[in-house]
């Protein structure tokens, strides 16, 4: 029974204790936000994970690797087409002169 108390008071102290401090998750500031996204991205493409493409996509793409005004349609065509060319990419991301210009 002493036991079984014992365990019953570690219970409740350690509810209250949870109540009490929280763990809070830190704010990532816009910056570090995009820098995730950017090395999602990539991560992505180095992976082959085409049909990821979209998440990354604006609703209208003015400009795809010099091609002006191209439809979402055609990017995941071209997409598919020049990683079955060429299957494995390597991407490296230089965060030093990584900047957010607002």
């Amino acid at each position: 029974i002493l036991g079984l108390a014992a365990v019953g008071l570690l219970a409740i102290i350690m509810t209250i204790y949870s109540f009490a401090f929280p763990v809070e998750t830190p704010v990532k500031t816009p910056e570090e936000q995009l820098k995730e996204i950017v090395a999602d991205y990539y991560q992505s493409m180095n992976s082959n994970q085409i049909e990821k493409l979209h998440d990354y996509l604006s609703p209208e793409v003015t400009s795809w690797y010099g091609e002006q005004n191209p439809s979402r349609e055609w990017i995941y065509r071209n997409a598919k087409a020049h990683r079955g060319k060429y299957p494995y990419s390597s991407s490296n991301i230089d965060w030093d002169s990584f900047k957010v210009i607002p």
